[in-house]
């Protein structure tokens, strides 16, 4: 009963001294004195400039976390806007981190703005970005590292990613093809998911406005399911979907679809396809005025790269 006791007193001292540090580094420690040192290693990384319009706020308990109010990042060897965000916030969960575990807690974006573009010659103002940064550039970049990963980061050796939740308010995002001349933009685009981790079913809420030249489309999107990946295998599964479509699409005005299903099963390694009970209702007006409406139901539809 003494060791029990003792070992109690132990753990409940460790975990004062715990908190009182955690509570001097919040009280002493100011990030935003590393602002520069920031803006000039993403320099030196990436030949890009980095911005950080507001404080820096971080918070040790219940778990780690840095709010890094508005960021803004140039296209590469220029000061042209390539991203910028109003407000990004990420946390992660403090006890995983002593068993080698990153659980990234919550990832909140809201304002995002971005402008991707790929250039006559084939090139990319975000390739670098995919591939390492600086090394990539050069050809020397390593592979992404996968979801939850900074961009150009990879993950740490030992390290699992976990994302519980990620949330992405108002957000804007432009492609344009200096190629083909295609041009796509997606506007108040909201998402929430639940927790992201490998075989793990997880909410999607996504909606969003979508506009292109080719195919001619001007719609708003929404999609609500519940998915299930596996990035190693390229295997994704959804389940419950419920989905619309409304407003313009190539020779279809007032189009409005509806799209209801219990499962789609991809297996992208193997080219298997699997559809159970979707459903997909649509209504519009052709330009030369005639009315369309049609339905489709199918109740389970195999597809493989031999049937």
């Amino acid at each position: 009963m003494k060791i029990a006791k003792y070992i109690g007193i132990a753990v409940a001292a460790i975990i004062v001294i715990v908190i009182a540090i955690g509570a001097y580094v919040a009280a002493t420690f100011n990030p935003n004195d590393y602002k520069p040192k920031i803006i000039q290693l993403v320099k030196e990384k990436t030949g890009r400039t980095l911005k950080l319009g507001g404080d820096i706020k971080l918070s040790f308990w219940p778990n780690i976390g840095a709010d890094l109010g508005k960021v803004w990042l140039s296209d590469k060897g220029s000061d042209k806007q390539f991203a910028s965000v109003e407000r990004a916030r990420i946390s992660l969960k403090l006890l995983p981190l002593l068993s080698k575990k990153l659980i990234v807690d919550e990832v909140d974006l809201k304002g995002l703005r971005a402008d991707l573009v790929r250039f006559k010659d084939g090139k990319t103002n975000f390739g670098d970005l995919l591939g390492g940064g600086a090394a990539a550039a050069q050809g020397g970049g390593s592979k992404s590292g996968g979801g939850g990963s900074a961009a150009g980061g990879g993950t740490q050796p030992g390290f699992n990613i976990d994302i519980a939740h990620v949330g992405i308010e108002d957000a804007a995002v432009s492609y344009a093809d200096q190629q083909t001349g295609a041009q796509y933009a997606v506007s108040d685009l909201n998402l929430k998911t639940g927790r992201l981790a490998p075989n793990v079913p997880t909410t999607i809420d996504f909606a969003a406005a979508v506009r292109s030249n080719q195919p001619q489309l001007n719609a708003k999107v929404k999609l609500k399911t519940k998915l299930t990946f596996d990035l190693e295998q390229q295997h994704y599964v959804l389940q419950d979907l419920d989905g619309g479509i409304q407003g313009d699409a190539a020779r279809m005005k007032n189009l409005s679809a509806t799209l209801a299903g219990d499962n789609v099963d991809a297996r992208l390694a193997t080219h298997e396809f699997v559809i159970r009970k979707l459903g997909f209702d649509v209504t519009g007006k052709q330009q030369s005025g005639g009315e369309v409406s049609a339905k489709f139901k199918i109740p389970q539809l195999t597809l493989t790269s031999k049937q």
